[in-house]
Parts: C-alpha cells; sequence; structure tokens
C-alpha cells in the first residue's frame, strides 16, 4: 500500500498501518459520490420536461442534492451506531456535480 493518510473528522486513516480500514473507507466514500451522481442523473431526468434553463436547472438539482445529503447527516447523528459528518456532504456535492457533467455531456452528445 501507499504511504497515504486521509484526515477525516477526528481521525487519520494510515493506508500502510490499517489497509483494510483504508480499502474499505475508500469504498464507503466512492459508493457516496456514485450514489449521489445516479441521484443528480435522475433529477435531472425528471426536470427534462420543463422549460427551466440548464443554469437553473443545475442550480435547483444542486440543491435539492445539498437538503438530501444534509437530511441524511442529520438521520445518522440521531440513529445509534451511526456517525455523522458534514465532510460527506462536501463528497455527495461532488457526486451529484460529476452526474450533471455526465447529464450535460450526454445531452450535448444527443444534440449533435
Amino acid at each position: 500500500m501507499p504511504d497515504v493518510k486521509i484526515h477525516y473528522r477526528t481521525s487519520t486513516i494510515h493506508a500502510q498501518t490499517a489497509p483494510f480500514h483504508f480499502i474499505e473507507f475508500i469504498f464507503r466514500k466512492s459508493a457516496h459520490l456514485f450514489v449521489y451522481a445516479v441521484l443528480a442523473i435522475l433529477s435531472y431526468m425528471a426536470l427534462l420536461p420543463g422549460r427551466m434553463r440548464w443554469g437553473w436547472k443545475c442550480l435547483a438539482i444542486l440543491l435539492f442534492v445539498a437538503v438530501i445529503a444534509l437530511l441524511d447527516e442529520w438521520n445518522q447523528s440521531v440513529t445509534p451506531q451511526r456517525t455523522s459528518a458534514i465532510q460527506d456532504v462536501g463528497i455527495d456535492l461532488i457526486g451529484a456535480s460529476f452526474g450533471l457533467v455526465l447529464a450535460g455531456l450526454f445531452r450535448y452528445l444527443n444534440k449533435r
């Protein structure tokens, strides 16, 4: 494993000393990216028939995703044996942004 350290919440995940924990951490955060990218794409598809401009549509989707991500983190904070981190909301929004880029790319290629 590479000599990589990730500082997250109050702990440091070190790839060399805890490789399984490191891989599990990367897998969980990748799942956040993927799930919220899919949510953004599905939200885009739901708004597709409307006459909303692309920029406003993206803003509405990102606000929707932010609310969902915040509610998810709040739910985790009140659920026993779950941890909540505001950093996850940022990861979720990065995933949603990536999903919107893919939707925009598909839209562009489909118009050609």
